[in-house]
């Protein structure tokens, strides 16, 4: 009786390597707005410290207001918009971005989050049509902030659009890679081991 084989299992192991290699990239498209893998739905809600702000997404996935607090309590305070970074979600980003403050003195910020740190984008009304661009690894985290110094006078609204994100190129999955080639070498061997019997 003749053993019928898959084409796979006579590969050689460079060839089984190689195949490995190109199943274990990621399949990942640029998110174009907030879309996709960023979607506002998949953001984080709205952490406020001392504050009472929001996120305003009605106008997503072209835009997004981020709205600082104004809780009256003369004290200082944060609200922050964030997302954890998946590897569906690594890659270059980028924004514009537009900052209002109903304050006459600059009591209020606006900028973004990396990590945890802070990135100061104004403190006066303010914008720039020159993208924001950072690279995001999975296990990061990102997201925007603004701030308010006395939490009265009105509040700072943090505008975001022309939000992108690059997928990073020819990232290898090394677990799926080593599955990949174990399984087929695997297989290989067991078709030479029958055909020896």
């Amino acid at each position: 009786m003749r053993l019928i084989t898959h084409p796979l299992l006579k590969l050689s192991l460079v060839t089984v390597t190689t195949v490995a290699v190109l199943t274990s990239l990621p399949s990942k498209v640029m998110a174009i707005g907030f879309t996709g893998d960023y979607a506002t739905s998949n953001w984080n809600a709205v952490s406020n410290t001392n504050a009472d702000g929001s996120v305003d997404t009605i106008n997503a996935p072209t835009s997004i207001d981020l709205i600082g607090g104004n809780n009256g309590s003369a004290t200082s305070g944060t609200t922050d918009w964030t997302i954890s970074i998946t590897p569906a979600r690594a890659g270059t980003l980028s924004f514009t971005w537009d900052y209002n403050t109903l304050d006459i003195l600059p009591q209020d910020s606006a900028g973004y989050l990396h990590n945890g740190n802070f990135t100061l984008l104004a403190s006066v009304a303010a914008s720039s049509t020159t993208p924001v661009t950072l690279n995001l690894n999975s296990g990061d985290t990102f997201g925007f902030r603004v701030a308010t110094s006395t939490n009265d006078g009105g509040v700072g609204v943090l505008s975001v659009s022309n939000f992108n994100v690059q997928a990073v190129p020819f990232e290898f999955d090394a677990t799926a890679g080593v599955l990949t080639i174990g399984a087929i070498w695997g297989a290989n061997q067991w078709r030479k081991n029958r055909l020896k019997k």
